[in-house]
């Protein structure tokens, strides 16, 4: 799937980088790159695009707008100073200006043949939009360009005015946005964007300031995993190509992780009782893995990463090979820990149907039978990512993971 990147596309980025400096006045900034086209690739590739590039300012309704993103864009220069609201708003992108963008695309994606090859390519070809495609490819396109549109603006509204996030408290900027020296790395950060992307710009700009957001509070996690596939799960991964699945119940055991609130401590008491139960129920042959998931969650800011810590856990201290352990290192919240997993099992080729085992807590282990997880991503992602969900035990539970969590989701930035 165009959306994961491994060790090799990092490389590639890298190579690119050095040809260009070398060869280009073009700037490349190789977090920046895989951000981009991680979080918000179907923005990024129609500005890489010639012909949709070509396209879009031939559009009466969206080069006007290009020009008006421009002269907002210019202000910040001569205008905003540190103020924030000035800053801020020269990059997101109001309704008024998603309504042009969304009609101009749908008259391009019937008009232009290049277009429509590009957004059908982007979308609708791509296993990352199951749910989209039910849609039609035109809708589809259009709505996911929609959703990386609203992940700019989320990305603006948490780390440059500080709103809260809807997704998790976690989810903060680390600095003060009140403060003046704050203020000041907006205006930098602002005039960072329009350094790098000068000419007239329907995305360029707004996505960069969005990354350089990201990077500036130490949100950038997407970045943070390049090789996750071909070093941090390889053992794993080519274990279960040869696995015999009729010896096992369940598919993996999945622990979510649980951060502790504790500065300086890598993993919380919580999270160490969560591996013993998926320790027992592993040696015990109900599985063939066990996958550990959760990201860099509590307390906010932390340098330790729960999966990451729980894979160390499970090796030295409970002798479990690491060719029976996948890491899901991204998930920031149950409903994404649930979702993820789905992802990760999809991309190694095992087969959903079988259930997932969930060894956790006895309160989590609730919000998952009794609906309440089921309400939260029906809230934040739009569907359940599982089904079937059976409670064994107290702090056991078994479900089911569905296709449709290969759902692509840039409207969480932090936890897409």
């Amino acid at each position: 799937m165009k959306h994961q990147f491994g060790a090799l596309l990092v490389a590639g980025v890298l190579l690119l980088s050095s040809e260009c400096f070398a060869s280009s006045p073009n700037f490349h900034e190789v977090p920046v790159e895989v951000i981009k086209q991680k979080l918000f690739p179907v923005l990024d590739a129609l500005e890489r695009d010639a012909a949709a590039q070509a396209a879009l300012s031939g559009s009466p309704a969206i080069g006007q707008l290009i020009k008006q993103r421009a002269t907002a864009t210019n202000r910040v220069a001569t205008r905003c100073d540190i103020d924030a609201n000035c800053l801020n708003s020269s990059f997101r992108f109001a309704p008024a200006d998603r309504a042009v963008i969304l009609d101009g695309l749908g008259k391009l994606y019937r008009q232009s043949p290049g277009v429509k090859s590009l957004g059908d390519h982007l979308v609708c070809e791509d296993s990352a939009f199951p749910i989209y495609k039910s849609l039609g490819c035109e809708r589809a396109f259009l709505q996911a360009v929609d959703d990386e549109l609203t992940g700019v603006n989320n990305v603006i509204d948490i780390f440059g005015d500080g709103k809260g996030s809807t997704r998790g408290a976690t989810d903060v900027a680390e600095y003060d946005v009140e403060a003046p020296a704050y203020r000041q790395t907006l205006n930098t950060l602002a005039m960072n964007a329009i350094e790098v992307s000068p000419s007239a710009s329907l995305f360029q700009q707004g996505v960069l300031y969005a990354c350089y957001l990201l990077i500036a509070n130490r949100f950038d996690f997407v970045d943070q995993f390049p090789a996750l596939d071909t070093v941090d799960n390889a053992n794993a991964v080519l274990a279960l190509t040869h696995t015999v699945w009729a010896d096992y119940k369940y598919s993996a055991i999945l622990v979510p992780g649980l951060g502790p609130e504790i500065a300086g401590v890598p993993l919380s008491a919580g999270g160490r009782a969560r591996l013993r139960i998926a320790v027992k129920r592993y040696l015990e042959g109900q599985a063939p893995v066990i996958i550990v998931s959760g990201g860099f969650v509590h307390p906010p800011h932390t340098q330790f990463n729960e999966a990451v810590e729980m894979k160390r856990a499970l090796i030295a201290d409970f002798g479990i090979p690491s060719d029976a352990i996948l890491i899901e290192p991204l998930a920031r919240r149950t409903t994404t820990n649930l979702r993820n997993v789905a992802r990760l099992l999809v991309r190694y080729r095992v087969s959903l149907d079988k259930p997932v085992l969930v060894t956790t807590d006895i309160a989590q282990s609730l919000s998952i039978t009794n609906g309440q997880i089921g309400d939260r991503c029906l809230k934040t992602l739009g569907y359940v990512p599982f089904q079937n969900v059976k409670q064994l035990s107290p702090v056991e539970t078994s479900l089911q993971l569905i296709p449709e969590s290969l759902q692509f989701d840039p409207r969480d930035p932090l936890d897409p």
